[in-house]
């Protein structure tokens, strides 16, 4: 969870700032808040979202939760990462020195759900 929370929040840094964020809001909240949420709105019409080529992606997973008008900043950007898988693609040399490395280092994985 804390690498989607890493890359969602890497995300809005990068476009806000983009977008000269800081000098249309100034010091107002709320014009932050909003311009952020729609941010996390536009985000999650997409499918699929590319973070590192096609090696490092954010897909739509199979659970959808759906929006509510009255959530929060935080409460949309957890609903958002809730309905997204972090997907790594290697290429066959690499996952098979990553499993070979898990394999003798004994290292075992189990999925948890968070919500």
């Amino acid at each position: 969870m804390f690498v989607k929370i890493s890359v969602i929040l890497l995300f809005a840094v990068y476009f806000c700032a983009c977008e000269s964020l800081y000098d249309d809001c100034r010091d107002s909240y709320q014009c932050v808040e909003k311009r952020l949420v729609r941010f996390v709105d536009d985000l999650d019409e997409k499918s699929n979202i590319s973070i590192l080529g096609d090696f490092i992606t954010l897909s739509r997973n199979q659970e959808q939760f759906q929006s509510n008008s009255g959530e929060s900043f935080l409460e949309r950007c957890a609903r958002f990462l809730t309905n997204r898988e972090l997907r790594f693609k290697l290429s066959s040399d690499a996952a098979k020195g990553l499993i070979e490395g898990i394999v003798d280092s004994n290292i075992s994985f189990e999925k948890t759900e968070i919500f």
